[in-house]
């Protein structure tokens, strides 16, 4: 066993070039972390009672209350530089109508309501309840930058639980 910079080798690798080193090898190559690009997955529910067919923004770590107005709920606060890479989302009850998906971001000192936060909208016509609906982005932010996504159901009028997930990919060499 021995290390290089940061990675530690230990059981079986073999090949003919390993870390840009010719040769015979055996060992395992791990690294205690990767740089580059990384997918993460923020998973998130909330109930709508009231305005329903308003651009509600929706709320993250934890919390379950969805609001008209940007709150520090609402938002996540980038690590790294990344991308909105895709939102999942499936109401309960009460077909939503056309759906509109808006991923915001801001700098400090996080504003995320005014037009000009918008980076992109998807919208998807006609929608209903019991069906997973996905929105692709390729919506762009830097590293520290309040990163918000919105949900707007144009003909939606009754109270029922949204669920989903958004995937973020972060650069993480930034």
């Amino acid at each position: 066993a021995g290390s290089t910079t940061g990675l530690e080798v230990s059981g079986f690798v073999s090949g003919s070039e390993v870390l840009g080193v010719t040769g015979s090898f055996s060992g395992t190559v791990t690294a205690d972390r990767f740089m580059g690009s990384q997918l993460t997955m923020v998973p998130f529910n909330y109930f709508v009672s009231s305005v329903h067919s308003s651009e509600l923004y929706i709320p993250h770590g934890g919390s379950q209350v969805e609001g008209t107005s940007d709150q520090p709920y609402h938002f996540m606060l980038a690590p790294y530089d990344g991308k909105v890479r895709r939102l999942s989302v499936y109401y309960q009850t009460g077909d939503p109508g056309d759906l509109t998906a808006r991923v915001r971001k801001a700098a400090a000192p996080f504003d995320l309501d005014d037009a000009d936060d918008i980076v992109q909208a998807e919208t998807i016509s006609s929608a209903v309840d019991d069906t997973a609906y996905f929105f692709d982005f390729s919506a762009s932010f830097s590293k520290g930058d309040a990163v918000a996504l919105t949900l707007e159901a144009a003909s939606h009028a009754t109270n029922c639980y949204v669920v989903g997930c958004i995937a973020v990919e972060y650069d993480t060499t930034t």
